[in-house]
């Protein structure tokens, strides 16, 4: 297994790995307006704006997007290592999507405000879903996570939330 930096890569229209044996370090990436995509173990601490930011990886145990702050779609998918996600500075995205990331514990989009839809399913660890900054009206599904203790959403204000869980759920107001 190797470690490969990419320390001129800035702007590109799409980024995308493929593979399970190297480690992607895209130093100072910013900008990639059509997407990034992984399916290994990729890093990039100054990516900015994406279109479609997607991991499929069964190597990375940590996704971390800390200058991430605008994405059309954010998805993550069957990612059988992976126990966290963070994104602290990401205000705005189209939808998040999180499929079969059986072992995902954490989610951290703390300043998430702009958000259209956000579908979470079989995540068997997960916990703890907050967003406590979206937008109402945001269209929530939710689907076999049986160890779902918290969803924070803000107080409805105007529209109602759509919400739809499945019967595995259990949640409190």
């Amino acid at each position: 297994i190797g470690e490969y930096h990419l320390p001129n890569l800035r702007h590109v229209g799409a980024f995308a790995t493929n593979g399970d044996r190297a480690i992607i370090v895209a130093d100072v990436l910013e900008d990639a307006p059509q997407g990034f995509s992984c399916s290994q173990d990729c890093r990039a601490p100054q990516l900015k704006t994406a279109g479609l930011v997607q991991f499929s990886t069964s190597v990375m145990d940590e996704i971390e997007l800390p200058a991430l702050t605008t994405c059309k779609d954010f998805k993550v998918f069957y990612s059988t290592q992976l126990r966290r996600i963070s994104a602290p500075l990401l205000d705005t995205a189209g939808y998040l999507q999180f499929e079969g990331n059986s072992v995902l514990t954490s989610v951290d989009f703390p300043k998430l405000a702009t958000l259209d839809a956000i579908s979470v399913a079989m995540n068997e660890s997960l916990v703890d879903l907050s967003l406590p900054l979206a937008n109402p009206g945001v269209a929530v599904g939710l689907s076999h996570m049986a160890k779902l203790e918290t969803l924070s959403l803000p107080a409805m204000t105007g529209p109602s939330w759509d919400i739809v869980l499945d019967d595995q759920i259990r949640l409190q107001k």
